[in-house]
């Protein structure tokens, strides 16, 4: 395999990773824990998988893939804090919007070159990408992949207490969140940083 074979397929696993622990993570949550917040005063998981998936529908056209499917999400879910619009679909009504999202983005992205990683986005000139040809696509899905392990991490405390989620984070942690390699250690550590456990002085600064 080819630097650039090994460049363009990190890329995709790591977006499949996060995508893939999310998916895992919200199977597990029933339409009851779907509308609690992740942290007292904060947005309900619900909010932010409707978020994330008008946010993921907005790259079709940003990264030149074609038209958006679903932009009346926009409204509920980026225009306004949480609970302003009601909610315009159920919880299985939104959980089918975001598959349907996920699985064409990453049909097109397994389609992609690593010259087609690196072409420009929608939101940059000719002439501006010219000077900064670092504002690309795969800059643009490097930063998804964070914003949606930001929400797998905010939404998983709901499963926090659970045996599986310790395993699974210690196992094959993701970028930025630490991990010692075993189940113990790892609930050890968080609780040293105090992420773990919930409590409300934690829970300030989580679940934006």
């Amino acid at each position: 395999m080819t630097n650039e074979e090994i460049l363009r397929v990190t890329v995709l696993n790591s977006w499949k990773l996060a995508i893939n622990r999310l998916g895992k993570t919200l199977s597990e949550l029933s339409d009851e824990q779907l509308q609690q917040h992740v942290a007292p005063g904060r947005n309900r998981v619900f909010y932010l998988l409707g978020h994330l998936t008008a946010m993921h529908d907005r790259m079709f056209p940003l990264l030149g893939l074609g038209d958006r499917l679903h932009p009346e999400l926009d409204e509920p879910y980026i225009a306004n804090p949480d609970r302003v619009v009601a909610d315009p679909l159920s919880a299985t009504e939104l959980q089918r919007v975001w598959s349907e999202v996920k699985n064409r983005l990453i049909a097109a992205f397994e389609r992609f070159t690593l010259e087609e990683w690196l072409h420009k986005h929608t939101a940059v000139s000719d002439e501006d990408f010219a000077k900064d040809p670092g504002r690309n696509r795969l800059a643009v899905v490097l930063s998804r992949t964070n914003h949606m392990s930001t929400i797998w991490g905010r939404s998983c405390w709901l499963t926090a207490n659970t045996d599986a989620f310790w395993s699974e984070l210690s196992s094959a942690p993701l970028p930025g969140l630490p991990s010692p390699g075993n189940v113990s250690d790892c609930r050890e550590l968080w609780t040293e940083m105090g992420w773990y456990p919930m409590h409300a002085a934690s829970c300030e600064n989580l679940g934006s």
